[in-house]
């Protein structure tokens, strides 16, 4: 479900943790992710390629993790994906 924001006291607290370092780094793995599934959209005519500028500059200016930390995040879900289980 997705919240609403009703008072300004909601807006200003949704923008400081905008601004926080948790904050942040929510938005970067957004746009890592964000710019990775874009990217991968077939025909290469049917992708927003602005759109994907757009985030890449975002995530280059204001939210600039290293991307080793979301591709090493990404490989260890993989891998727990991967792993079966079976009872014995």
């Amino acid at each position: 479900m997705v919240e609403t924001f009703d008072t300004v006291e909601d807006l200003k607290a949704a923008s400081n943790f905008m601004r926080s370092m948790r904050g942040r780094y929510i938005l970067a793995q957004a746009l890592y992710y964000g710019i990775r599934a874009l990217k991968e959209v077939q025909p290469d005519v049917m992708q927003e390629k602005s759109n994907i500028d757009d985030m890449q500059y975002l995530q280059s200016t204001l939210f600039n993790f290293p991307d080793f930390l979301f591709e090493e995040q990404m490989a260890q879900n993989k891998g727990e994906q991967e792993t079966v289980v079976y009872p014995v």
